[in-house]
């Protein structure tokens, strides 16, 4: 089984790397810099 593992401002890179979403739809309402993930 997998482990779960929660996901954090820290860790949203990992989401998009995994191709379970787009930076653009994961950055949607989020100021651009305030958030690693977010440019």
């Amino acid at each position: 089984f997998l482990t779960p593992k929660p996901i954090t401002q820290d860790n949203l890179s990992e989401v998009v790397d995994a191709g379970w979403t787009d930076a653009e739809t994961l950055c949607q309402g989020v100021t651009a810099g305030s958030v690693a993930a977010c440019p």
